[in-house]
């Protein structure tokens, strides 16, 4: 099963300038990230933080293609990866993401690990058809059929294969 990366790197954004704008005002950010494990290319993740009477809203989104392998076969795959999420730099109600700030940064990397996470699909498949590997050889059943199908290892349903065998 495909799974999502590990991050080497920590993202982090400035919260200098906004803290010391009104309460209100929003600061745009853009991060260019070129070193997330599963990414294929270097991507772009882009926010906005808000300032509130208690701290910091960060509401951020990214999309990206990430390496994956196929879930039957085993070959490369690209996934789309992809969402928006929201946190708070002080803690908040029960469920809510927060964000500590430190020396005047945010991490950011929580955020991309939730938005990979969450946008993951359950079964990546390099074709809705893929017909897997051969649990017996291990050859690539898309890219030929194999020998060992034809022949039906012994199983606990083989009395009932049977009976089925003679009403035809």
């Amino acid at each position: 099963m495909g799974s999502p990366g590990v991050v080497l790197t920590l993202l982090c954004v400035s919260t200098a300038a906004i803290e010391r704008q009104p309460i209100g005002s929003d600061e745009v950010f853009a991060l260019t990230v070129s070193d997330w494990q599963s990414a294929a290319a270097p991507f772009v993740l882009q926010g906005t933080l808000t300032r509130m009477n208690d701290g910091l809203s960060v509401r951020m989104e990214g999309h990206w293609q990430a390496q994956a392998s196929c879930d039957r076969c085993l070959r490369a795959v690209t996934v789309a990866i992809g969402g928006e999420t929201t946190a708070l730099t002080t803690e908040g109600a029960l469920g809510e993401t927060w964000l500590p700030v430190v020396d005047q940064e945010i991490d950011l990397t929580p955020l991309v690990e939730e938005i990979e996470i969450l946008s993951w699909p359950t079964k990546v498949l390099c074709a809705d058809d893929c017909r897997g590997l051969c649990p017996t050889c291990g050859q690539d059943l898309n890219q030929k059929r194999c020998l060992c199908a034809e022949v039906l290892p012994p199983g606990p349903f083989d009395q009932l294969r049977d009976l089925l065998g003679k009403d035809d």
